[in-house]
């Protein structure tokens, strides 16, 4: 859905000058979006046709018109001066004569400066340049940022999840129906976790609330929903938690939510 609608918005010339991705499970969409727009001949949907210059420089990961922004390294931030790196190549003339393509990506790990930084630029977006934040907490990102980009949500029917994920899903599913109707002791439920990642745990949880708030919204929800979002932060920033202790503050706030 996501692609056609770039893809049409692009054959009119009316491409977004900056993208807000969320909800996505890795940065293979953006990558292949980016290929695509860098490609010398798509076909009719847009697709790179993987045999071009252009297409065999994204391959080799040396495009020099493509830019990837991440933390140096993981559960880091990303730098203020890393952001005015980007700028400074942005506002130079494409080498390959199409676009300049960014993906700024965990957006929500940008500090201050970098972000402030990046709201200029996005103010004032030089042609043929697309910046796409990826993050699954905007709600960590400035409004400053959030409104000068157009959102696009993956939800789980565009982003099929692994077997695994899957399977997680449904264990919370299952658990916080049984939590809600009070055959479930929250501490109890928290301890059948103690196996598996928090980070999964926490990013199925998320998921599973965005659902819930499409189909209901309400305060309680969204007040969660933050609560999640805080703990993915500091997962990002490598901030070391007691899994059991998240966790039971989690289902003892959820059964409180249900029972209130």
């Amino acid at each position: 859905m996501h692609w056609n609608y770039l893809h049409q918005r692009r054959q009119n010339n009316s491409l977004p000058h900056a993208l807000l991705l969320t909800g996505l499970p890795d940065l293979e969409f953006p990558r292949l979006f980016s290929k695509s727009l860098l490609c010398l001949k798509p076909d009719l949907e847009g697709k790179a046709c993987n045999n071009c210059r252009t297409c065999s420089l994204m391959q080799a990961g040396s495009h020099p018109d493509f830019y990837q922004i991440e933390p140096e390294e993981t559960g880091k931030t990303i730098r203020i001066d890393q952001i005015r790196e980007l700028i400074s190549e942005l506002n130079q003339t494409a080498q390959q004569g199409g676009y300049k393509i960014a993906i700024i990506a965990p957006a929500e790990a940008m500090q201050m400066g970098a972000a402030n930084a990046l709201l200029k630029t996005l103010e004032e977006p030089a042609a043929n340049t697309l910046i796409m934040l990826v993050s699954n907490q905007p709600g960590l990102l400035a409004a400053t940022l959030r409104s000068r980009c157009q959102k696009l949500n993956f939800p789980l029917t565009e982003v099929p999840l692994t077997a695994e994920q899957q399977e997680c899903q449904q264990r919370l599913l299952a658990g916080l129906e049984k939590l809600s109707d009070g055959s479930m002791d929250p501490v109890q439920f928290a301890a059948t976790w103690q196996k598996d990642s928090l980070s999964e745990i926490i990013l199925q949880l998320t998921q599973i609330i965005m659902d819930k708030i499409r189909l209901k919204s309400s305060l309680k929800m969204f007040s969660y929903l933050d609560e999640l979002y805080k703990i993915r932060r500091s997962l990002n920033l490598a901030i070391n938690l007691n899994q059991q202790l998240v966790l039971e503050n989690l289902f003892i706030t959820w059964y409180e939510y249900t029972h209130a």
